[in-house]
């Protein structure tokens, strides 16, 4: 296969903005106040109106022969000649559109290209070996912050390992509830192994939509597992791996409903890939080669066929021997990863805390404090000194940062471009959460009051005041007059409203009633 990547040059500054809404781009510099005429970085709605600008554009060739994410373009194909072909209706197609493209960061006729971090070629797909540098360098893990750290890094890349659960599973047990930390021959080789394995370039076939497709699936009794597979030119590919541990209520399913939770997770795991499809599912429970056929469902088994019966597939039995790859999932499974809190720990990993807090004179304090039998507040873990967390929200016990590692907190918290340089009150309330130290609310307001980054890109919430102008002093009575309208009070006779005029050089004043308050009635009262 071959492939061409297209970057475009400042693709946003590429669409125009309507002169009436050039406005409210304005910005204020020393120099005056200046507008866009074209689409600027960071407004809200660029990315969408950048997407559907770029749909729209290529909406005859795309997923057929090109792909677009933003303004990165992959036009793909099989055969050099067919590339060529591809290449100049997309390029001819931009090229009416007036836009231009990066001629450095362009790539044409290449037989492997770099996606959104990954390697893809006709071989399959590979993750970038830069993104894993981070698992290459990790250090030895010192507690079990350490080894969440770890886990959830790896875990970003799991799709690529098979058998990752298993690699892992001694780690993994180190972070149940009441087990001490322990580093031993057995952590070391799960370690090396996770690391060795991460990084021999696995490789992960690319989805052929019309190859046949087989969904295996398994399940034990604290997890399951699926695989998405296809025969390519006769050879078996691994297109994804797929595990998670089952909840406490699935753990007491019957066998049989284990084994169809598992095809129907595994289904909707792969959805993009099989909707719409024929495909196989693979299982080494034999019951389940029925379960579209039953006379009388009834219950759990019952919901789940019938939801079954959006997919065109077949049920294929294989003996359990026959069927390692689902099995050693179910039996080793990963658990569901989300935004783990825990990556914050990312910021410590790579510094012994408990050393760098012996540098900091002013804790010696609170560590005699820790040593008290009457204190409650202040604790040592895996040799940390840390304070208990009496917010609901937050983890239990905190660790206590000395004075010289908070600066790198607040960058880390605020600066760093997943940080989104937020105001001081989200800011504090997400370190909050994670560490302590006296005084943080103080540091955080004067951190982020200081930042030159907010001050220079955050707009000023309110408009800026007028110019005050003195007004004349008057040469005469009535020469100028201020004008109030007072109301409203009860209807009178002849109206609601009174208009009081004021001398500017003396006290006179004279007032006349009116019905409303509208400019006209008010001019004539003048006249």
């Amino acid at each position: 296969m071959f492939f061409s990547s297209m970057d475009l040059r400042s693709g946003y500054w590429q669409i125009e903005i309507d002169e009436a809404d050039r406005e409210k781009t304005v910005f204020i510099t020393p120099e005056g106040l200046y507008e866009f005429k074209v689409m600027p970085f960071g407004v809200c709605n660029a990315p969408a109106t950048f997407e559907r600008m770029m749909d729209n554009l290529l909406r005859h060739f795309k997923w057929t022969m090109c792909l677009c994410y933003l303004d990165d373009i992959i036009v793909f194909s099989e055969t050099f000649e067919d590339h060529l072909i591809r290449l100049r209706l997309v390029l001819k197609c931009l090229k009416e559109a007036g836009l231009k493209l990066n001629s450095k960061k362009c790539l044409f006729a290449a037989q492997e290209v770099k996606i959104l971090g990954h390697f893809v070629s006709s071989n399959g797909v590979r993750p970038d070996p830069d993104k894993i540098k981070a698992v290459r360098n990790f250090p030895t893990p010192k507690n079990i912050h350490d080894i969440r750290s770890f886990l959830g890094l790896c875990s970003y890349f799991r799709r690529f390992i098979k058998g990752f659960c298993y690699l892992a599973e001694p780690l993994q047990s180190l972070l149940k509830s009441g087990v001490e930390f322990h580093w031993g021959p057995e952590e070391v080789e799960a370690f090396n192994s996770l690391k060795k394995a991460l990084t021999s370039d696995p490789v992960l076939g690319m989805y052929d939509e019309r190859a046949s497709t087989e969904i295996h699936t398994d399940a034990s009794g604290y997890g399951i597992g699926a695989v998405l597979v296809q025969i390519q030119n006769n050879v078996e590919k691994v297109i994804a791996y797929a595990s998670r541990t089952l909840t406490k209520a699935e753990k007491n399913y019957s066998t049989t409903e284990r084994e169809c939770l598992a095809i129907v997770w595994a289904t909707n795991k792969f959805r993009p890939y099989i909707f719409g499809k024929h495909f196989t599912v693979v299982t080494d429970h034999h019951s389940l080669c029925w379960l579209m056929n039953l006379k009388d469902p009834s219950g759990r088994l019952a919901r789940w066929a019938l939801q079954l019966q959006e997919h065109d597939f077949d049920v294929k039995y294989k003996t359990g021997k026959k069927h390692s790859d689902a099995d050693a999932l179910s039996r080793n499974p990963v658990e569901e990863e989300t935004e783990t809190s825990d990556k914050f720990l990312a910021v410590t990993t790579s510094m012994n805390l408990a050393m760098e807090q012996k540098k900091d004179q002013d804790l010696a304090k609170l560590k005699l404090l820790s040593n008290s039998s009457k204190n409650e507040e202040f604790r040592f873990i895996d040799g940390i000194l840390c304070r208990k967390n009496f917010d609901p929200d937050g983890k239990l016990w905190l660790p206590v940062i000395p004075k010289h590692l908070r600066a790198d907190i607040l960058r880390h918290f605020h600066d760093a471009p997943t940080a989104g340089h937020l105001g001081f009150a989200k800011t504090y309330d997400r370190i909050r959460k994670r560490f302590y130290w006296p005084g943080m609310y103080r540091n955080v307001v004067r951190y982020v009051m200081h930042c030159r980054e907010c001050q220079r890109k955050k707009s000023v919430p309110q408009r800026p005041p007028g110019r005050l102008v003195p007004i004349p002093p008057a040469i005469a009575p009535f020469h100028r007059i201020g004008i109030d309208l007072l109301g409203r009070f009860p209807k009178s006779a002849h109206g609601n409203k009174w208009i009081t005029l004021h001398g500017l050089l003396n006290t006179i004043c004279k007032n006349k009633s009116l019905a409303d308050s509208r400019s006209r009635r008010n001019s004539e009262v003048l006249t």
